[in-house]
């Protein structure tokens, strides 16, 4: 969606969402209909008739009468108080960057109101119908370049919440926050499972008849000692203590499970 479709959407939303002078119409049309039924009863002497003809006549009278007052005392170019829509942006992160958690840079493009119409797209002089400084959109696109902490122990499809990046607040309103979804790549060398990761390693049949000492490769490119014991089969898994996936939240660590295929 380019920049002119987003704001054309916007403004569709905000025109939807002060429908009170239309609904003011309707009221006084209903209100009109209802009173000339109330006044039929009266003349059929139905009791009925009078009564939900009046009755209903002086609600829809009223929500008319409330309807235009409030249309009335709007200042032009006055916005309803709105807080600012929520925004949701994929992120992607490598596995060893869920694994050791990172910092990101990047561009975030929203809007802003426009400074003369206040969001408005109405022209605050009244010889005019459009705002010449927006063009009657009400808004601006904005971009801004963000920094934001990735945690270690991120997975697919985790919410980082970035508080008031999201949509401007109509009016005094707040802004809206901004959700960055995380698309983690698979590492083909790991399996992961929830915060233990799984892993293969391959040895010489005499390392595994005697026993001794293996490197593993670790996500984050460090290598892991890894003892192996005497006798050990092919296939035999072994377990590297805490050396697994961050749990998010926490900063807990799971396993690093190692199998053992022969070479």
């Amino acid at each position: 969606m380019n920049q002119r479709n987003i704001l054309e959407y916007l403004n569709k939303g905000r025109m939807r969402s002060e429908p009170w002078h239309g609904y003011a119409f309707w009221a006084g049309f209903i209100s009109l209909f209802m009173i000339i039924v109330g006044i039929f009863g009266i003349a059929q002497h139905n009791i009925d008739m009078i009564f939900f003809g009046f009755f209903l006549g002086l609600i829809a009278l009223g929500l008319c009468i409330y309807g235009i007052i409030t249309f009335r005392h709007q200042p032009q170019g006055a916005k309803q108080e709105i807080r600012g829509q929520d925004l949701e942006q994929a992120l992607d992160v490598t596995f060893s960057e869920a694994y050791t958690g990172t910092m990101r840079t990047f561009n975030l493009k929203t809007v802003r109101y426009c400074p003369d119409c206040r969001g408005s797209g109405q022209a605050l002089d009244s010889s005019r119908k459009i705002c010449p400084t927006c063009r009657g959109f009400g808004r601006f696109p904005h971009e801004e370049r963000l920094e934001v902490q990735i945690p270690p122990g991120v997975e697919m499809g985790t919410r980082i919440r970035l508080a008031g990046k999201g949509q401007p607040g109509r009016g005094t309103e707040s802004p809206g926050d901004l959700y960055l979804v995380t698309i983690v790549s698979p590492d083909a060398r790991f399996k992961r499972v929830e915060s233990d990761l799984h892993t293969t390693v391959e040895i010489p049949q005499a390392i595994a008849e005697a026993g001794g000492k293996v490197d593993v490769p670790a996500p984050d490119r460090r290598s892991l000692p890894l003892t192996i014991p005497a006798r050990t089969r092919d296939g035999q898994m072994l377990r590297l203590d805490e050396q697994g996936m961050p749990q998010l939240g926490t900063g807990e660590r799971g396993h690093l499970y190692v199998s053992v295929k022969f070479i």
